[in-house]
């Protein structure tokens, strides 16, 4: 018996798209309500896989081979997915801390009540904002406190507490005197140590 020349095609060659037929698909919000969906996701998925923006598309783009072309994605707005309303920073701090967050997150406009990892912050930006922080007030503020104050205000208001709470500094002449004196008691110490 002869072997037919005719080969079937290869099983994992891929087969043309099938056209699919359009969903009856409400219209789309003039503002996307964000927070639903990250509710949302936030119950599904960790926070670290929640997306840090959204963009709402009537379709996504694709390349001529069916695949989603990324380079047409649109660009997310800063403040698009934002409920607050915008409050510019008013406070020397509440400036210090825009200017740290606009650099780490790459975002131009951010208001003092805007939650940080709704501006596209996260666990690792928080960690760059921290130090940086911490440089710009010389504060030990724990990592795990910065966690604590999301936004801006928030933020300002604890190093104004921590302000507040400094102890009055001594004037140099009597800090002076107080070291002098303090170096006088150890030389006695060491010298007492030595003839023992």
């Amino acid at each position: 018996m002869s072997k037919s020349a005719h080969t079937p095609d290869h099983p994992l060659s891929p087969s043309p798209p099938l056209p699919v037929p359009p969903s009856p698909r409400p219209p789309l919000s003039p503002s996307p309500q964000t927070p639903p969906i990250r509710e949302f996701l936030g119950e599904k998925l960790p926070n670290y896989m929640i997306p840090s923006r959204f963009v709402e598309l009537e379709s996504l783009p694709l390349t001529p081979n069916g695949k989603i072309d990324r380079n047409a994605l649109p660009e997310p707005k800063d403040r698009q997915q934002l409920t607050e309303t915008y409050v510019s920073p008013r406070t020397e701090i509440e400036r210090t801390i825009a200017t740290i967050w606009q650099e780490v997150l790459k975002v131009e406009t951010i208001g003092i009540n805007d939650p940080f990892f709704e501006l596209g912050g996260h666990s690792l930006s928080m960690v760059r904002v921290h130090s940086k922080v911490r440089e710009a007030f010389s504060s030990d503020i724990s990592l795990v406190e910065m966690f604590q104050y999301p936004t801006i205000s928030e933020l300002s208001t604890y190093f104004e507490r921590q302000k507040s709470k400094q102890p009055v500094v001594e004037p140099s002449e009597f800090r002076n005197e107080r070291l002098t004196a303090g170096k006088k008691r150890l030389q006695q110490r060491r010298q007492k140590n030595k003839k023992s």
